[in-house]
């Protein structure tokens, strides 16, 4: 079983725990990919018989949201995509900008199993290459024209009109504000590793002083 995304936390996780021979019970909110998790572990381990999958409560170990794993949504949704086209022998869509911000901006409160059903949904309105926001549910269409509130109750408009790029700067900017320039900070409310805003910080040529120190 393919898992895609790269939620490092996860995936160290699940290298972690295929190298032991512990008794391993997942947990998380539904639609978070509990099942998948419980394959790759099976499958990467020494462990034999069958994989026996339990709906319990107790947790040991949990699975972050899709709202904490937005870094994952484009991969999964191109992979959605396929998985969804491909029995129609149908050319799979690129994302366009602004579809890629709704998705993004989402909260995403069924996770991964509501991502699908959209995508699924969406997959039977796209006619030609390009995955829209007319193809996808109304409730959707108007997450982007919301401001976004940070905790400290500082807005982040973001307009239908502005590219993928210009938002993701935009946030970025207020976010670091919003966090007195504390990249460690920033990174994990942005959902994404040090690493990848540092190269982001680069790209948009953004400098604050690094006060993680």
């Amino acid at each position: 079983m393919e898992i895609i995304g790269t939620s490092f936390e996860v995936l160290q996780q699940i290298e972690h725990f295929a190298a032991t021979s512990m008794r391993i019970l997942i947990s998380g909110e539904t639609g978070t990919g509990k099942g998948v998790v419980a394959r790759a572990l099976h499958k990467n381990s020494n462990r034999v018989g069958e994989l026996v999958s339990l709906n319990c409560t107790a947790i040991p170990e949990t699975l972050p949201t899709l709202a904490a794993r937005r870094e994952d949504i484009e991969a999964l949704i191109l992979h959605f995509l396929e998985k969804h086209l491909r029995a129609a022998a149908s050319e799979i869509p690129q994302i366009a900008p602004r579809t890629l911000v709704l998705l993004r901006s989402y909260p995403w409160p069924g996770n991964v199993r509501e991502l699908e059903n959209v995508i699924e949904s969406a997959s039977h309105f796209v006619k030609g290459q390009m995955l829209l926001p007319e193809h996808l549910p109304d409730h959707l269409l108007h997450i982007s024209e919301k401001p976004s509130t940070l905790e400290n109750d500082r807005d982040v408009m973001v307009s239908l009109d502005m590219t993928l790029e210009e938002v993701q700067e935009t946030f970025i900017r207020k976010v670091l504000a919003s966090l007195n320039g504390n990249r460690t900070q920033a990174a994990k409310k942005l959902g994404i590793g040090r690493s990848t805003l540092q190269r982001k910080l680069k790209k948009y040529e953004i400098y604050f002083a690094d006060v993680d120190s």
